[in-house]
């Protein structure tokens, strides 16, 4: 088992690291990660040991194929183990893991991939509009921005 002293240090320089006011989506990302710092409730210290019950939220149901109830608790307890290795391993220090699991818990949040969608240039943006009639394919008023593209 890890020292708790040395994940309580390497906590201290992560916190220390990530910028308090982002100025770029990448430090926006890294920003998202001060939430996974904050004081661990009452309830976190609880383990399911229910086979019938979801070890990440503790909800009843029935299935032969997943510990899990939803892609959703799968992915919630992916990211927790690649966040606790991260701090054991020390990893977590360097900006571009801190970018790869903020934007992570982004997507979790229901934020989506915005890194993703700033990858796309101008004229990819323009193409993608074009190919659906330059419409919102929801509302069908002019298209002028790109959202939802299958990033995530």
């Amino acid at each position: 088992m890890p020292d708790p002293t040395t994940h309580r240090e390497a906590i201290g320089q992560f916190a220390a690291s990530v910028p308090k006011v982002p100025e770029t989506i990448e430090e926006s990302a890294r920003n998202a990660l001060r939430y996974v710092l904050a004081e661990p409730s009452a309830s976190a210290n609880n383990v399911h040991t229910d086979p019938s019950c979801c070890p990440n939220c503790g909800a009843h149901f029935s299935s032969t194929r997943s510990p899990y109830c939803s892609p959703y608790c799968r992915e919630v307890s992916a990211f927790v183990r690649q966040f606790r290795n991260s701090l054991a391993e020390g990893s977590i220090l360097r900006e571009d893991r801190q970018v790869a699991l903020g934007q992570k818990l982004w997507h979790l949040a229901g934020g989506g991939y915005p890194l993703r969608i700033s990858l796309i240039s101008e004229k990819d943006k323009l193409k993608i509009i074009a190919t659906k009639g330059g419409l919102c394919e929801l509302c069908e008023a002019p298209a002028i921005a790109l959202d939802n593209v299958g990033s995530g």
